[in-house]
Order: structure tokens, then sequence, then C-alpha cells
């Protein structure tokens, strides 16, 4: 279900075990001579019209021919006078991945906020490794160990990732104990992993937020931390051997081998959790443990869980 004014850029065709997804259909409403009409249309955009997308568009630069983006769900909000100016956008091909349902779980108050008003809370690997719940805390969440070799060259670092970092972390099982022993009782179920996390996007980037990257995908479970790479002889060997290397290149060499896997290792004792993560990675270094966002176009791809033994 959508709130009232907000509407979801993304349309969906579920199945029992799978979607699609694509953009709406999109159009440009022409018609502008700078790019501040542009702008100042945007800025007297009152009433539900408010929530139209504001992706400006140069039609033709060298004519001073402007536009703005609009999605099909929003002509609705446009005057007779500026549907007349919409210019087609060709429609973007269908996606079909497979992803499972996913079970968040979360104490029965916050699943009824959220299915109320969206309400969402989202944390960052650092507020992992502080949970009370002995059997959820991971406190070695986000380490990781890089042995980048090069030759008979090797260099090892160890350090922490996701300091721009926001995730969700669910499960794939509906039966996970908590540090009694006992089955968590209440949550929601994610039916449709793709479009929740996109409309969670939408509300970051409402709040000011920008989304770099959204992953996605289930936890593997490893015995160590450690993460072997091959790197390029150019890279580190002549300056190793002339004892010419500087922290910051050693960091530059280590960050260009941190892949996405990175964020997705936990070890093997807490394999039973079968955790399946959702990951916004920003453009900007976070300072709190937890998040709150208001996303209610993300509710139509939940429902409310309670286990029932």
């Amino acid at each position: 279900m959508e709130e009232a004014g907000i509407i979801s850029e993304y349309e969906f065709t579920e199945n029992k075990n799978s979607f699609s997804m694509r953009k709406k259909k999109n159009y440009i409403l022409s018609g502008f001579d700078s790019k501040e009409a542009v702008d100042k249309w945007i800025q007297d955009l009152s009433g539900e019209r408010k929530y139209i997308q504001r992706n400006r568009f140069i039609l033709e630069a060298e004519a001073k021919q402007y536009g703005i983006t609009v999605s099909e769900a929003e002509i609705a909000m446009l005057a007779d006078e500026e549907r007349n100016r919409l210019i087609d956008l060709p429609i973007e091909p269908m996606v079909t991945p497979y992803t499972p349902w996913v079970y968040r779980f979360m104490g029965e108050e916050y699943v009824d906020r959220f299915l109320k008003t969206g309400e969402l809370r989202l944390c960052t690997f650092e507020s992992c490794s502080k949970l009370e719940d002995s059997k959820r805390r991971d406190k070695g969440e986000g380490e990781t160990i890089i042995v980048g070799e090069s030759g008979k060259n090797k260099l090892c670092i160890m350090g922490k990732v996701g300091g721009n970092i926001l995730m969700l972390c669910s499960s794939l099982v509906e039966k996970c104990k908590d540090d009694e022993g006992q089955c968590y009782r209440n949550g929601i179920i994610i039916k449709n992993i793709l479009g929740f996390m996109l409309d969670v996007t939408s509300a970051l980037e409402r709040e000011g937020y920008h989304v770099e990257q959204m992953l996605m995908g289930p936890c593997n479970y490893t015995s160590n931390k450690r993460i072997n790479r091959r790197i390029s002889d150019t890279d580190v060997k002549d300056k190793i051997e002339n004892k010419t290397v500087c922290l910051s290149e050693v960091y530059e060499t280590f960050a260009s081998c941190g892949q996405d896997d990175i964020f997705f290792r936990k070890l093997l004792d807490k394999a039973d959790e079968h955790e399946y993560r959702m990951i916004w990675r920003l453009n900007q270094n976070l300072s709190e443990d937890h998040y709150s966002v208001v996303v209610p176009e993300a509710i139509q791809h939940c429902e409310k869980y309670r286990f029932v033994e």
C-alpha cells in the first residue's frame, strides 16, 4: 500500500516465488527555456504535486530546451497545458531476479508501528557488535583481514569495514532462537526484497542521504575472516624492494581489493542465524549506531509475522 502523495518509482509483477521489476513509464515535461525555469517550476510545487520526482533533463543545451522527468503515475498531477508538453521516453526492459522471502524479527510494538506508519530502524556494523542479545551480538562484526599476494610478496591488513553502511538484518528461516533458547515470536516477512530496498533508498534520499550502492544477499559463514586477493606486481613489488612504499599507497591498494563479499562474512558459530542482509552504502560516514527512517511505501512489500509452535 502507498501513502497518499508518496508514489513508488517502480512497478512490480509478483508471483509465488519471484517478482519482476521495471521503472514506471516516464515522460519528459518539456517547454522550459532555462535551468532556472525548471528550478522555479520545482520550487512552486505544492500539495500532492510536491511529490513529483525532481530529476532535471536537458533536451538540447544549444537550443536552450530543458525539461523534467515525470512518471506515468504523476501525470494526473499535471495541468492540461502541461500534459500537452509531455514527450515519451522508452520503456525500460523487465528484470526478473529470484529473491527469497526473509524474516525480520522485531518486538511486536515495532512491528505494529512499521505496518501503521512505515517507521523502520536501520543499524550499522558498529551497533551489531553491541547488541544486548548475546545470540545475535557479534563483537567482531565488520572486522576483516585482507591478505594481498603479489608474487613472493604478501601484504596483510586488518581493519573494520562499514563506516558508511546502513543495513537491515533478516533471516532465511522463520525459526530463530534468542540467547535464552526461545524462538523469536514477532516480526515481518519481507516478500519483495528489491522493491522494499528501492523504497527505503527513496526515503533515505528524502532525508538528505545519498545512496551510492544497494547490496543484498545471504551471509557466508567461514572459519576465519581472512580474505585472499591477488594484486598486481606493479602495484607494490618495486616499492617494497626499494622500501619506498607509504601508508597511503598501501591503503589505496587494499581499498581496491575490497569487494562486496567483505560485507557478508561471518564466523561459523553464527551459521544458525541464516542471515540475509540488506545494505545501503552512503557517500558519508555515520556517527550514530541506529537511524530511523519512515517508509510508508515499503509496507506493501511486507506482512506481519508471528511464530506459533
